[in-house]
């Protein structure tokens, strides 16, 4: 059996955080999902506008705000992005702590480490700066000018690259850690 550094405290504790907030995030996605989203998609019957990855037009934007009613879009504004608002610092929590986790088991230098922690709240910032434009936008429909919904636009879209970019350096990262691991056994107790 090859033997292996143990872990450091910390970096165990750390690792305790990370499952702990992937857990969270899950458990307050599917809240979201069972709860507001799955109400307001029953009501609409169109998906919401932080779903659409690709981005919307004003055409869709009216469409769902129209089919929503005044009800649905109450319900947007109060229940759902209660919901929403803590949600951002919540997975950002996850792939924070995941992304420290995995970057002090595979040993990699602090500035690799430091700049993947700031790519991990790049999501952070441009989910609240959506849900900042999408609530201005629902509490002054129908009179919402139509120009702003480009940047709204832009930044669901640029919310969901920066989400797929943290998880692909988190998979990058692990793929790192599952090489290494490998390498580790391999070698076998006394090295290669």
């Amino acid at each position: 059996m090859p033997q292996t550094r143990p872990e450091a405290p910390a970096t165990r504790r750390l690792g305790r955080i990370a499952l702990a907030s992937v857990g969270i995030t899950a458990i307050w996605a599917v809240l979201m999902l069972t709860g507001p989203v799955a109400e307001l998609h029953r009501i609409a019957g169109l998906p919401l506008l932080d779903e659409r990855v690709t981005g919307y037009s004003p055409r869709e934007v009216q469409a769902l705000l129209s089919g929503l009613g005044e009800t649905g879009r109450e319900i947007y504004l109060r229940r759902f992005l209660a919901y929403d608002l803590p949600f951002p610092l919540i997975y950002t929590a996850a792939l924070w702590s995941v992304w420290t986790w995995f970057a002090r088991r595979a040993g990699i230098s602090a500035r690799v480490r430091h700049a993947g922690q700031l790519l991990m709240l790049v999501p952070l910032l441009l989910d609240l700066a959506e849900n900042a434009q999408i609530a201005a936008l629902l509490i002054s429909y129908p009179d919402a000018p139509m120009v702003p919904l480009g940047v709204t636009s832009l930044f669901t879209v640029a919310k969901w690259a920066g989400v797929l970019a943290a998880l692909l350096a988190i998979a990058g990262l692990s793929a790192h850690l599952g090489r290494k691991g490998r390498q580790a056994l391999r070698a076998g107790p006394d090295g290669p």
